[in-house]
């Protein structure tokens, strides 16, 4: 996280606008549409880095692009959740980033 922070709250109103998914879209385009951890094309997550510049104005060095595997190890024991499923890294265990039921997922 940069030194400047920024609330929670605030970062998902913000990527909840249409200047975010065309900023995501443009960077995910940039980088070929791969993540650029493990270069695999399964859906796709553009991670901040830093929040030192939002509102479509991150540089491409505040942003990558991720697949939910690689995002969930940048966050051991966090829980990510990418469209009905959600991913956690827990470098202890013997299923290492398995995929988990998202919890509203697992009330129907």
């Amino acid at each position: 996280m940069s030194a400047k922070t920024i609330s929670d709250k605030k970062l998902s109103r913000y990527l909840d606008t249409a200047t975010w998914r065309a900023r995501r879209e443009r960077y995910r385009q940039s980088v070929g549409s791969r993540c650029e951890s493990c270069d695999a094309r399964r859906p796709l997550m553009v991670y901040h880095v830093s929040h030192d510049r939002l509102n479509g104005r991150e540089r491409n060095d505040d942003l990558v692009c991720l697949c939910p595997l690689c995002h969930s190890r940048e966050h051991p024991g966090k829980t990510v959740h990418c469209g009905p499923f959600a991913y956690r890294y827990d470098p202890d265990s013997p299923f290492g980033d398995e995929p988990i039921p998202h919890p509203q997922e697992a009330k129907r």
